[in-house]
């Protein structure tokens, strides 16, 4: 009976060690842009991020003129990057700001609302500074709908704006139940 028991945990051993050493050589290469928690088609910079986990949230690079699309079990989600503006913003700490970037968000036929540093342009169409506070409501778009059995929050503010390489860095989250 032992000599079984130690043929049993030596196989184990071997499976268990194989499958380590199967895993650290044979995985997959994970590059600065995937995450674990979305599948990308990415064969371009407009894309659509498939999220696998609630809440999530991300950070995403987009060119002027692109967009990029995250789609949450039913819910699709477009941001688009139309232009970097050059006008005067107030900020919630009482200074002014001159660089912005207009964003447009369509969440499938919802409206989409603004903070108070966020200029309206259209609907669903904002101009927006990158946050320069700890304070994310001032600067966010976000939208959200409840019903009796599903919860649904969306928020996107811009951290960055880079005018040279004309491309926006995003910070997004999302939330369903």
């Amino acid at each position: 009976m032992g000599q079984w028991i130690s043929i049993l945990i030596g196989v184990a051993t071997l499976l268990f060690g194989g499958g380590l050493i199967w895993r650290f050589f044979f995985r997959h290469p994970v590059s600065h842009n995937d995450q674990k928690d979305i599948d990308r088609n990415s064969d371009k910079q407009t894309s659509l991020a498939v999220v696998k986990t609630n809440p999530y949230m991300t950070k995403a690079k987009i060119k002027k003129g692109d967009y990029r699309e995250f789609k949450w079990d039913s819910s699709l989600v477009k941001i688009s990057f139309l232009d970097i503006v050059d006008e005067e913003f107030e900020t919630i700490v009482g200074e002014k700001q001159t660089l912005g970037a207009e964003l447009e968000v369509s969440s499938g036929g919802g409206l989409v609302y603004g903070g108070k540093c966020a200029k309206e342009s259209g609907v669903n169409k904002y101009k927006v500074p990158p946050i320069i506070s700890n304070y994310e409501e001032p600067y966010s778009l976000f939208f959200f709908h409840t019903g009796e059995k599903y919860h649904r929050f969306f928020r996107v503010f811009v951290e960055h704006i880079n005018p040279h390489s004309e491309e926006v860095t995003l910070n997004i989250f999302f939330f369903r139940t």
